[in-house]
Formats: C-alpha cells, sequence, structure tokens
C-alpha cells in the first residue's frame, strides 16, 4: 500500500501546496456541490422556528429515522429488548425506553450497528483520547446536513465561505523534522492558511504572527489552546493594536476556558465564539451574536442528563437522526454542559441555551471526599505572568501543576496560586508544582486543561 504521508513529507513546499489544494478542492467539492446549498438556505429559514414547531419536525425526524432503521440488526434487537412498538408508540415515548448507549458498546457492536444504505457514504472517525477511537460510515447527506448546520453558525457571525481564515487546527501539515520556514501551507479552495500546531513555539512564533499580519487574514479558527498561545505571544512581543484587521475568531474541539478568552481578547481585539459539535453527530451547539450558546435543535435530538454530584452539570445524550447509515440513539458523548435556568435570549433564535460547555467527565479534579471540581481554569484568571497551566491528578490526595511561565514569574506568583488553589479547593489535597517549556499535547494536537488518571 502506497504511503501518501511519506511521499507528501519528501515533496518540496510548492508541491505540498498543490498537494493541499488537489485535496481541499476534492473536500469542498464533497461537501458543498449537489443539495449543500437548499440545505444551508432551509437551515437558515428554521432560525427563528417557535418550539412548537421544532417539536413537530423533531417528531418527523425521528419516524422517519426509526422506518429507516427498523430492519438493523442491532437496533431491531434493542426495540424488541424494550418491548418498543414503533407503531403504537411516539417518537419520544420509543427514545424514553431505549437505555443510555456509551461509547464502549457501539465499539463492542460497531459491525452491527452499520446499516446498509444505497447512498454514498464515506469513513468518519473520532479520537481516541478517552478510551479507544471510533471508525463509522457516513452518509452524504449526512455530512452536507452538518456543514450547512456549521455555516450557519458562521453565517450568524458574518463568517462565510469567502472570509480568508488563520486555521489552526490538528492537521500535520508540516513535516515534523522541518526546521525552517514557512510553518504553514495554504489550502486555496478552503480559503485557509493553515499554520502548524507542531512548529509553533518560542522561537519561530514571529514568523508565525509576521505572515498572518502580511496577510492580513480577517478570521481565526482552531484549537482555543493555540489560539492562546499565538494570542500569548503577540502580548510578550507587545504587538498589542497590529492586528486590528481581525474580526472574527471561533473556536472547535476543545473546551474554550475564561482564561483564554481574557487572553485571545487582550492580544486580538475580539471576543472568541465557540461552537460545539462532534463526528458522531448526535449534538450541535452554536453561539450566536450575543455570545449565549443555543442548541441546534433542528440537527438532533440532544437531552441533558444531570450527572450526581456535580451540581448544574448534565451529559449531553444524543440521537443523530441525519446519518442512517451509522444510526446512534441516545449516544452519550461523555461532554457535561452546564444549564442556565435563563432561556431567553435577545437575538431571538431559536433552540435551549446552555451557559456553558464544561468539557469532559473526566476533566474534574476529585477530592478525598468524592466531591468533583470543575471550573479551576478560575484559579488562573489573574495570573499574568502564566502562559499556559494544566492540572495531573495521579490520586485523590495529590496533584501537579504543570506551568509553562512568563519572564516576569516570581515566587510570589506560586504562593498566590496555591492560595487561589486551596480557597475552590481545599487543603486536603497536595500541590505541588512543576515549570515547562511546553505543555504536553495528545496525538491530534489537543490540551486537556485537567489529566485526571483517578478511576
Amino acid at each position: 500500500m502506497v504511503n501518501k504521508e511519506k511521499i507528501y513529507n519528501k515533496l518540496p513546499v510548492f508541491l505540498q501546496n498543490m498537494a493541499i489544494h488537489a485535496e481541499g478542492w476534492k473536500i469542498n467539492r464533497r461537501r458543498y456541490d449537489g443539495a449543500y446549498n437548499s440545505l444551508l438556505k432551509s437551515a437558515q429559514e428554521r432560525t427563528f422556528w417557535t418550539e412548537p414547531q421544532l417539536h413537530k419536525w423533531q417528531e418527523q425526524k425521528l419516524k422517519d429515522f426509526f422506518s429507516s432503521i427498523c430492519k438493523n440488526s442491532y437496533w431491531s434487537d434493542q426495540f424488541l429488548k424494550y418491548g418498543i412498538d414503533l407503531v403504537q408508540d411516539s417518537p419520544f415515548e420509543v427514545l424514553s425506553k431505549l437505555p443510555i448507549l456509551n461509547k464502549s458498546e457501539v465499539q463492542k457492536n460497531r459491525l452491527s450497528i452499520i446499516n446498509p444504505v444505497s447512498e454514498e457514504t464515506i469513513s468518519r472517525h473520532t479520537s481516541g483520547t478517552t478510551g479507544g477511537g471510533l471508525v463509522f460510515p457516513e452518509t452524504h447527506y449526512s455530512e452536507q446536513l452538518q456543514w450547512a448546520i456549521w455555516w450557519r453558525y458562521r453565517n450568524w457571525n458574518n463568517i462565510d465561505k469567502h472570509t480568508w481564515c488563520t486555521y489552526l487546527g490538528g492537521r500535520s501539515i508540516v513535516p515534523i523534522q522541518q526546521d525552517i520556514t514557512p510553518y504553514w501551507r495554504v489550502n486555496k479552495p478552503a480559503r485557509q492558511v493553515m499554520y502548524s500546531l507542531y512548529h509553533l513555539s518560542e522561537k519561530t512564533a514571529r514568523q508565525y504572527l509576521d505572515d498572518i499580519q502580511r496577510r492580513r487574514l480577517p478570521w481565526i479558527h482552531g484549537y482555543p489552546s493555540y489560539i492562546s498561545l499565538l494570542a500569548n505571544y503577540v502580548i510578550d512581543s507587545q504587538r498589542i493594536g497590529q492586528f486590528d484587521f481581525v474580526q472574527s475568531i471561533t473556536t472547535g474541539a476543545e473546551n474554550l476556558l475564561d482564561t483564554q478568552i481574557s487572553i485571545i481578547e487582550k492580544a486580538f481585539g475580539v471576543k472568541p465564539k465557540q461552537h460545539y459539535g462532534l463526528a458522531e453527530g448526535v449534538a450541535n451547539i452554536s453561539m450566536c451574536p450575543e455570545g449565549r450558546l443555543h442548541v441546534d435543535e433542528d440537527f438532533s435530538l440532544v437531552e441533558f442528563d444531570p450527572i450526581e454530584g456535580l451540581e448544574g452539570a448534565h451529559r449531553i445524550i444524543g440521537t443523530n437522526w441525519n446519518n442512517t447509515a451509522f444510526p446512534l440513539l441516545r449516544y452519550d458523548t461523555n461532554d457535561v454542559a452546564i444549564l442556565t435556568p435563563n432561556q431567553s435570549c435577545a437575538c431571538g433564535r431559536a433552540g435551549r441555551i446552555v451557559a456553558r460547555i464544561d468539557g469532559r467527565q473526566e476533566d474534574y479534579l476529585v477530592l478525598p471526599n468524592g466531591v468533583k471540581i470543575g471550573r479551576l481554569d478560575h484559579i488562573f484568571k489573574d495570573m499574568i505572568n502564566i502562559k499556559e497551566a494544566r492540572i495531573v491528578q495521579n490520586s485523590v490526595t495529590n496533584a501537579r501543576v504543570e506551568i509553562v511561565k512568563r519572564e516576569g514569574y516570581r515566587d510570589e506568583d506560586e504562593k498566590m496560586l496555591l492560595r487561589e488553589f486551596v480557597s475552590r479547593v481545599g487543603g486536603d489535597i497536595h500541590l505541588e508544582f512543576a515549570y515547562l517549556d511546553q505543555l504536553p499535547r495528545t496525538k491530534s494536537g489537543k490540551l486537556k486543561f485537567v489529566e485526571s488518571n483517578i478511576k
């Protein structure tokens, strides 16, 4: 089998750009040809639908979905096991009778969950950072609809497909052994300048910033941990005010922390907008121009399941009625949302409002008494001499804070950090500090703010 990555890595830069252009054109054609424009138009028309309209839409979508998967071996067995009658039971009754489906169950039964369909499918995969990856088929329709929903959210925030983007995502587009500029490649069909996450450092940051400034790219998109890292370099190099051409900043793939928001806004003068979505297509949550997170109720059926011991926290459970090739009903995303009692928004858009996405269930510090503590990024809110930090917990009595310092970091900062930690967590956990040049990332380039190894 031809190893495309090895061949790509040996190409000169101009041929790598040509290869990325060709791949970008191929992906764009698949995502945006045929029915895409009508799907986007329909999605935009549903933006201000009322709750009764959305309820009726969900009911019909679920009916059609159940009809298309009723002969699937896995789900027909589940319907039989839990006494479900697809004719007599309402779609919402069907879901209420089914248990919540976790990822390990899906991995174990992947082949029987796959549903034969007549239309074209592509292969999708999820990250393996939380207990193993998942590979599954997705229909062409499902992929295009998901991108229509994502572009609807971007359109809300004055971004369209013609807007050029500074892209800071997890794709490896510059050979890791390369040690000279340019540390970026250009995807013209997608209007992206793709900057390598794996080469961004104090040594190379100026070259990144100079190129972004030269191109005057109006939109920054990517992992919040890397956007905030780039923002730190803007602040450290005293270049605040030089990037006033940046009009929009959007984040995905990681939880957006309050500390990151402050750093990004200080550096670029723009408050980042957050979006929540996942490859399985069971849930989508988009931020409106007012800065509030709305559930995209017309995209999938989302449930919020309260988590015992975590006040206000809920598991995000979803049903992906669009992907008939791999039907997931009541799928546990393992992500956590904090709900808000205030369900009105000045923007007038439909959808339940989420106060914040709170990471994953394992992204919590566990106290000796069993209590779980989240949103610990507030500890670092006023720590102006820290570039990045994360917390690693290996036992309920010990935790380690890993820190990338700024030049002005002093012993007083460590003492203040310890006081802030104790004021929020108490004194039952022994805290130690480790100072690093850079924080470790996952294979896909993501940063986990809390690395919990507590079973």
